[in-house]
C-alpha cells in the first residue's frame, strides 16, 4: 500500500504545470527534493506519535485528488449530471475480451485505495 501511495504522490508531482518539461539536473531535483520533503513529513509525523494527523493529512490529499479528478472530468465534458447520477449506482461492468475479470479489478482498486 505504502509503494502505491508513494507512486501516486509522485505522479501528483509530476503533474504540476512544467514538471513535465524539465530534464536533466532540474527534473532530479524536483523528484528527489520532493520525495525528500514527503518523507521528512512522515517522519516527523510518526517520530511525534502524531499518526492520527498523518491520517487526516492523508485523507485530505485524497480527498484534494478527487475533487481535482472531478474537475477535469467535468472541464472535458466527459461526464453530464444524467450520468454522474447513473454512476453512483453501484454494478459491475462487462468483461471485456482480453481483459481482467471486473470483480478483480474492484478489489485491487478498493484494496489500494483503503490507505486513505
Amino acid at each position: 500500500y505504502e509503494l502505491n501511495t508513494f507512486a501516486g504522490g509522485l505522479d501528483a508531482v509530476l503533474a504540476i504545470p512544467g514538471a513535465s518539461e524539465l530534464t536533466g539536473e532540474s527534473a532530479v531535483i524536483l523528484r528527489v527534493g520532493t520525495c525528500l520533503a514527503y518523507a521528512v513529513v512522515v517522519l516527523v509525523l510518526l517520530w511525534f506519535d502524531k499518526t492520527e494527523t498523518l491520517g487526516i493529512f492523508l485523507g485530505l490529499t485524497m480527498m484534494g485528488m478527487v475533487g481535482l479528478f472531478l474537475v477535469v472530468v467535468a472541464k472535458m465534458n466527459l461526464l453530464t449530471p444524467e450520468s454522474f447520477a447513473i454512476s453512483l449506482i453501484p454494478n459491475i461492468p462487462p468483461k471485456a475480451v482480453n481483459g481482467a475479470e471486473p470483480t478483480d479489478l474492484i478489489l485491487s482498486l478498493v484494496g489500494t485505495t483503503a490507505v486513505g
